[in-house]
């Protein structure tokens, strides 16, 4: 997602400096992909807190699980 996000804003700026706009026509299509798999990855994560289950085969505790959402948030 982070690699998505900044390719985003190295194309924004990169079309502010140059006036050419081609680029820009992607963005929203990237931001769309990135709220899908944000919102992927909160699906998978409130699962494996849900089913204990879930979270033995991925080796986590609850301090993992929260982790990782609070690192999906801010990625």
């Amino acid at each position: 997602m982070s690699s998505i996000a900044l390719g985003m804003f190295t194309d924004v700026v990169s079309s502010l400096e140059s006036g050419d706009k081609t680029n820009l026509e992607t963005i929203s299509n990237r931001d769309a992909e990135i709220n899908r798999q944000y919102f992927s990855l909160v699906r998978l994560i409130r699962s494996t807190i849900m089913d204990t289950r879930l979270a033995g085969i991925f080796n986590l505790e609850n301090i993992d699980i929260l982790d990782y959402r609070i690192a999906a948030k801010y990625t």
